[in-house]
Protein backbone atom coordinates (compact mmCIF):
# COMPACT_ATOMS: atom_id res chain seq x y z
CA UNK A 1 0.00 0.00 0.00
CA UNK A 2 2.66 2.48 0.69
CA UNK A 3 4.49 2.07 -2.75
CA UNK A 4 1.12 2.65 -4.38
CA UNK A 5 0.25 5.50 -2.30
CA UNK A 6 3.72 6.96 -3.09
CA UNK A 7 3.01 6.26 -7.12
CA UNK A 8 -0.72 8.06 -6.65
CA UNK A 9 0.77 11.22 -5.41
CA UNK A 10 3.59 11.53 -8.33
CA UNK A 11 0.80 10.36 -10.79
CA UNK A 12 -1.32 13.37 -9.51
CA UNK A 13 1.07 15.24 -9.66
CA UNK A 14 2.80 14.55 -12.70
CA UNK A 15 -1.69 15.59 -14.13
CA UNK A 16 -1.42 18.38 -12.27
CA UNK A 17 1.79 19.87 -13.87
CA UNK A 18 0.74 18.34 -17.15
CA UNK A 19 -2.35 20.31 -17.46
CA UNK A 20 -0.89 23.12 -16.51
CA UNK A 21 1.73 23.05 -18.96
CA UNK A 22 -1.13 22.05 -21.56
CA UNK A 23 -3.19 25.52 -20.61
CA UNK A 24 -0.26 27.38 -20.93
CA UNK A 25 0.62 26.18 -24.31
CA UNK A 26 -3.33 26.41 -24.95
CA UNK A 27 -3.77 29.91 -24.00
CA UNK A 28 -0.63 31.26 -26.16
CA UNK A 29 -1.32 29.65 -28.98
CA UNK A 30 -3.24 32.88 -30.29
CA UNK A 31 -1.68 35.26 -29.34
CA UNK A 32 1.89 33.78 -30.42
CA UNK A 33 0.52 32.99 -33.66
CA UNK A 34 -1.13 36.73 -34.43
CA UNK A 35 2.11 38.35 -32.98
CA UNK A 36 5.22 36.40 -33.04
CA UNK A 37 4.86 33.46 -35.01
CA UNK A 38 8.02 31.94 -33.55
CA UNK A 39 6.91 31.18 -30.39
CA UNK A 40 3.78 29.37 -32.38
CA UNK A 41 5.71 25.74 -32.39
CA UNK A 42 6.75 26.31 -28.08
CA UNK A 43 3.13 27.09 -27.64
CA UNK A 44 1.99 23.90 -29.45
CA UNK A 45 5.46 22.14 -28.31
CA UNK A 46 4.00 22.73 -24.69
CA UNK A 47 0.30 21.89 -24.89
CA UNK A 48 1.27 18.68 -26.42
CA UNK A 49 4.19 17.96 -23.72
CA UNK A 50 1.31 18.52 -21.02
CA UNK A 51 -1.21 16.28 -22.44
CA UNK A 52 1.44 13.65 -22.89
CA UNK A 53 2.81 14.14 -19.17
CA UNK A 54 -0.89 14.07 -17.37
CA UNK A 55 -1.96 10.80 -19.58
CA UNK A 56 0.99 9.14 -18.77
CA UNK A 57 1.10 9.87 -14.99
CA UNK A 58 -2.80 8.66 -14.98
CA UNK A 59 -1.86 5.82 -16.77
CA UNK A 60 1.26 4.49 -14.32
CA UNK A 61 -1.24 4.65 -11.27
CA UNK A 62 -3.82 2.83 -13.24
CA UNK A 63 -1.10 -0.10 -13.93
CA UNK A 64 0.09 0.33 -10.22
CA UNK A 65 -3.49 -0.21 -8.83
CA UNK A 66 -4.58 -3.24 -11.31
CA UNK A 67 -1.24 -5.00 -9.58
CA UNK A 68 -2.26 -3.97 -6.30
CA UNK A 69 -5.85 -4.90 -6.75
CA UNK A 70 -5.47 -8.01 -8.36
CA UNK A 71 -2.80 -9.11 -5.49
CA UNK A 72 -5.54 -8.30 -3.32
CA UNK A 73 -8.35 -9.76 -4.44
CA UNK A 74 -6.29 -13.21 -4.97
CA UNK A 75 -5.51 -13.49 -1.34
CA UNK A 76 -8.98 -13.09 -0.10
CA UNK A 77 -10.54 -15.54 -3.08
CA UNK A 78 -9.68 -18.27 -0.99
CA UNK A 79 -12.67 -17.10 1.52
CA UNK A 80 -15.41 -17.23 -1.30
CA UNK A 81 -14.61 -20.96 -2.72
CA UNK A 82 -11.79 -22.86 -3.82
CA UNK A 83 -12.78 -22.25 -7.57
CA UNK A 84 -12.86 -18.65 -7.33
CA UNK A 85 -11.41 -16.49 -9.77
CA UNK A 86 -10.52 -12.76 -10.63
CA UNK A 87 -9.34 -11.91 -13.90
CA UNK A 88 -8.94 -7.89 -14.09
CA UNK A 89 -7.54 -7.85 -17.69
CA UNK A 90 -10.64 -10.10 -19.22
CA UNK A 91 -14.68 -9.56 -19.48
CA UNK A 92 -17.24 -10.53 -20.91
CA UNK A 93 -17.57 -9.95 -24.89
CA UNK A 94 -19.43 -7.57 -26.70
CA UNK A 95 -21.95 -10.44 -28.68
CA UNK A 96 -22.44 -12.57 -25.23
CA UNK A 97 -23.42 -9.56 -23.69
CA UNK A 98 -25.94 -8.46 -26.25
CA UNK A 99 -27.52 -11.63 -27.02
CA UNK A 100 -29.06 -11.73 -23.57
CA UNK A 101 -31.11 -8.82 -25.00
CA UNK A 102 -30.63 -7.03 -21.98
CA UNK A 103 -28.36 -3.96 -23.12
CA UNK A 104 -28.76 -1.95 -26.74
CA UNK A 105 -25.91 -2.33 -28.75
CA UNK A 106 -23.59 0.71 -28.59
CA UNK A 107 -20.75 2.41 -30.36
CA UNK A 108 -18.39 1.56 -27.75
CA UNK A 109 -17.94 -1.23 -25.44
CA UNK A 110 -15.93 -2.05 -22.99
CA UNK A 111 -15.56 -5.36 -20.10
CA UNK A 112 -13.18 -6.24 -17.59
CA UNK A 113 -12.88 -7.43 -13.88
CA UNK A 114 -14.26 -10.36 -14.40
CA UNK A 115 -15.05 -13.10 -11.02
CA UNK A 116 -16.00 -16.31 -11.69
CA UNK A 117 -17.02 -18.73 -9.02
CA UNK A 118 -19.63 -21.45 -7.64
CA UNK A 119 -22.53 -21.41 -5.22
CA UNK A 120 -23.51 -25.58 -5.48
CA UNK A 121 -23.91 -26.95 -8.58
CA UNK A 122 -24.38 -23.16 -10.02
CA UNK A 123 -21.45 -21.51 -12.00
CA UNK A 124 -21.63 -17.70 -12.70
CA UNK A 125 -19.73 -15.37 -14.11
CA UNK A 126 -19.77 -11.07 -13.41
CA UNK A 127 -17.98 -8.44 -14.78
CA UNK A 128 -18.03 -4.65 -15.53
CA UNK A 129 -19.67 -3.21 -18.98
CA UNK A 130 -19.54 0.27 -20.17
CA UNK A 131 -21.28 1.38 -23.58
CA UNK A 132 -20.45 4.01 -24.80
CA UNK A 133 -22.58 5.91 -27.88
CA UNK A 134 -20.60 8.57 -29.98
CA UNK A 135 -22.91 11.45 -31.16
CA UNK A 136 -22.19 14.05 -33.50
CA UNK A 137 -24.12 17.43 -33.75
CA UNK A 138 -23.06 19.41 -36.73
CA UNK A 139 -19.32 20.16 -36.19
CA UNK A 140 -19.85 18.40 -32.46
CA UNK A 141 -19.10 14.91 -31.32
CA UNK A 142 -19.79 13.92 -27.71
CA UNK A 143 -19.46 10.21 -26.30
CA UNK A 144 -21.85 9.67 -24.16
CA UNK A 145 -22.68 6.63 -21.99
CA UNK A 146 -25.28 4.41 -22.04
CA UNK A 147 -24.43 2.01 -19.83
CA UNK A 148 -22.16 1.55 -16.81
CA UNK A 149 -22.24 -0.93 -14.29
CA UNK A 150 -22.19 -4.85 -13.19
CA UNK A 151 -23.29 -7.87 -15.76
CA UNK A 152 -23.77 -11.44 -13.96
CA UNK A 153 -24.49 -14.43 -15.40
CA UNK A 154 -25.71 -17.62 -13.47
CA UNK A 155 -25.79 -20.88 -15.12
CA UNK A 156 -28.02 -23.40 -13.39
CA UNK A 157 -28.45 -26.85 -13.52
CA UNK A 158 -32.10 -27.10 -15.09
CA UNK A 159 -33.67 -25.20 -18.23
CA UNK A 160 -36.44 -22.24 -16.85
CA UNK A 161 -39.48 -23.28 -19.05
CA UNK A 162 -39.03 -20.41 -20.90
CA UNK A 163 -37.03 -17.53 -21.90
CA UNK A 164 -38.14 -14.31 -20.78
CA UNK A 165 -36.88 -11.03 -19.37
CA UNK A 166 -37.86 -8.56 -16.68
CA UNK A 167 -37.10 -4.68 -16.99
CA UNK A 168 -38.17 -1.52 -15.98
CA UNK A 169 -41.41 -0.61 -18.04
CA UNK A 170 -40.13 2.47 -19.04
CA UNK A 171 -37.00 0.91 -20.54
CA UNK A 172 -38.66 -2.25 -21.63
CA UNK A 173 -41.27 -0.96 -23.55
CA UNK A 174 -38.81 0.51 -26.02
CA UNK A 175 -37.34 -2.15 -27.23
CA UNK A 176 -38.81 -4.41 -30.21
CA UNK A 177 -39.40 -7.79 -28.88
CA UNK A 178 -42.00 -8.90 -30.82
CA UNK A 179 -38.95 -9.76 -33.50
CA UNK A 180 -37.66 -12.17 -31.40
CA UNK A 181 -40.60 -13.78 -30.44
CA UNK A 182 -41.43 -12.11 -26.83
CA UNK A 183 -44.67 -11.51 -25.92
CA UNK A 184 -46.07 -9.36 -22.62
CA UNK A 185 -47.32 -11.41 -19.87
CA UNK A 186 -49.25 -9.72 -16.64
CA UNK A 187 -48.99 -11.08 -13.52
CA UNK A 188 -51.59 -11.45 -10.96
CA UNK A 189 -49.71 -9.09 -9.15
CA UNK A 190 -50.64 -5.24 -9.21
CA UNK A 191 -47.39 -4.06 -7.87
CA UNK A 192 -45.34 -6.47 -9.57
CA UNK A 193 -47.21 -5.06 -12.83
CA UNK A 194 -46.35 -1.44 -11.74
CA UNK A 195 -43.18 -1.89 -11.27
CA UNK A 196 -41.74 -4.22 -13.76
CA UNK A 197 -42.16 -5.37 -16.99
CA UNK A 198 -42.07 -9.05 -17.88
CA UNK A 199 -41.68 -10.55 -21.77
CA UNK A 200 -41.52 -13.84 -22.59
CA UNK A 201 -41.90 -16.67 -25.64
CA UNK A 202 -44.42 -19.03 -23.42
CA UNK A 203 -46.58 -16.08 -21.37
CA UNK A 204 -47.93 -19.33 -19.71
CA UNK A 205 -44.82 -21.09 -18.86
CA UNK A 206 -43.71 -17.38 -17.36
CA UNK A 207 -46.24 -17.91 -14.59
CA UNK A 208 -43.89 -20.91 -13.41
CA UNK A 209 -41.22 -19.11 -13.05
CA UNK A 210 -42.35 -15.92 -11.23
CA UNK A 211 -44.50 -17.37 -8.71
CA UNK A 212 -46.06 -14.72 -5.80
CA UNK A 213 -42.84 -15.89 -3.46
CA UNK A 214 -40.59 -15.17 -6.61
CA UNK A 215 -42.64 -11.78 -7.46
CA UNK A 216 -41.80 -10.39 -4.25
CA UNK A 217 -38.41 -11.19 -3.85
CA UNK A 218 -37.35 -9.89 -7.29
CA UNK A 219 -39.36 -6.44 -6.25
CA UNK A 220 -37.47 -6.44 -3.27
CA UNK A 221 -34.15 -6.80 -5.26
CA UNK A 222 -35.36 -4.05 -7.30
CA UNK A 223 -36.30 -1.46 -4.70
CA UNK A 224 -32.56 -2.71 -3.37
CA UNK A 225 -30.95 -1.50 -6.49
CA UNK A 226 -32.89 1.63 -6.78
CA UNK A 227 -34.96 0.61 -10.06
CA UNK A 228 -31.37 -0.10 -12.07
CA UNK A 229 -31.51 -3.50 -12.73
CA UNK A 230 -32.96 -5.98 -15.76
CA UNK A 231 -32.82 -9.24 -16.08
CA UNK A 232 -32.64 -12.29 -19.05
CA UNK A 233 -33.57 -15.99 -18.78
CA UNK A 234 -32.30 -17.85 -21.97
CA UNK A 235 -32.17 -22.11 -21.51
CA UNK A 236 -30.46 -22.52 -18.03
CA UNK A 237 -28.95 -19.06 -17.86
CA UNK A 238 -29.94 -16.10 -15.75
CA UNK A 239 -28.33 -13.02 -17.35
CA UNK A 240 -28.72 -10.15 -15.00
CA UNK A 241 -27.57 -6.40 -15.53
CA UNK A 242 -26.99 -3.60 -12.54
CA UNK A 243 -26.93 -0.01 -13.18
CA UNK A 244 -25.01 0.91 -10.50
CA UNK A 245 -23.01 3.89 -12.61
CA UNK A 246 -19.71 2.98 -11.51
CA UNK A 247 -16.36 1.04 -12.31
CA UNK A 248 -16.10 -1.61 -9.60
CA UNK A 249 -12.61 -2.84 -8.27
CA UNK A 250 -11.31 0.54 -9.30
CA UNK A 251 -9.88 3.70 -7.45
CA UNK A 252 -9.26 6.94 -9.01
CA UNK A 253 -6.79 9.74 -8.51
CA UNK A 254 -7.67 13.18 -6.47
CA UNK A 255 -9.92 10.41 -3.85
CA UNK A 256 -9.07 8.18 -1.18
CA UNK A 257 -7.17 4.80 -1.99
CA UNK A 258 -9.70 1.82 -0.54
CA UNK A 259 -8.17 0.21 1.83
CA UNK A 260 -9.59 -3.22 0.40
CA UNK A 261 -11.68 -4.73 -2.75
CA UNK A 262 -13.38 -6.90 0.10
CA UNK A 263 -15.87 -4.92 0.18
CA UNK A 264 -16.98 -5.28 -4.20
CA UNK A 265 -16.25 -8.66 -3.50
CA UNK A 266 -18.70 -9.19 -1.04
CA UNK A 267 -21.56 -7.64 -2.92
CA UNK A 268 -20.53 -9.32 -5.94
CA UNK A 269 -21.08 -12.87 -3.92
CA UNK A 270 -24.29 -11.18 -2.10
CA UNK A 271 -25.68 -10.15 -5.15
CA UNK A 272 -25.12 -13.78 -7.04
CA UNK A 273 -26.44 -15.73 -3.83
CA UNK A 274 -29.53 -13.53 -3.43
CA UNK A 275 -30.70 -14.15 -7.46
CA UNK A 276 -29.98 -18.15 -6.92
CA UNK A 277 -32.01 -18.35 -4.13
CA UNK A 278 -34.87 -16.25 -5.69
CA UNK A 279 -35.17 -18.12 -8.34
CA UNK A 280 -33.98 -21.42 -8.17
CA UNK A 281 -33.13 -22.44 -4.23
CA UNK A 282 -35.66 -21.70 -2.39
CA UNK A 283 -38.62 -22.04 -5.38
CA UNK A 284 -37.68 -25.10 -7.64
CA UNK A 285 -41.17 -25.97 -8.50
CA UNK A 286 -40.70 -23.84 -11.65
CA UNK A 287 -37.95 -25.76 -13.33
CA UNK A 288 -38.12 -28.58 -15.97
CA UNK A 289 -35.88 -32.01 -15.13
CA UNK A 290 -32.26 -31.47 -14.91
CA UNK A 291 -30.18 -32.01 -17.77
CA UNK A 292 -28.48 -35.23 -18.71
Amino acid sequence: MTDLLTQKKRSETGVVVGAVLSAVGFVGFLPAGMGSPVLVLPMIGLFLGGAILAGSSASRFKKAFREWKTDGIRKVLPHFGSDARFLADHGFTAEQVYSSLLLRRADRFFSEDMLSGSLGDLRFLSADVKLQDVRHTGKTTTVVTTFLGRVYLLDFSRDFPTDLTVFQPSFGRAWGFGDYGYQTVTLESVDFNRELLVLAKDPLAAFRILTPPVMERLMALDRRYDDRIALSIQGSRLWIAVRTGRDHFEAKLFQPLPETMAPDLEEDWLTVREWAEALEMRHPSGMKEEKR
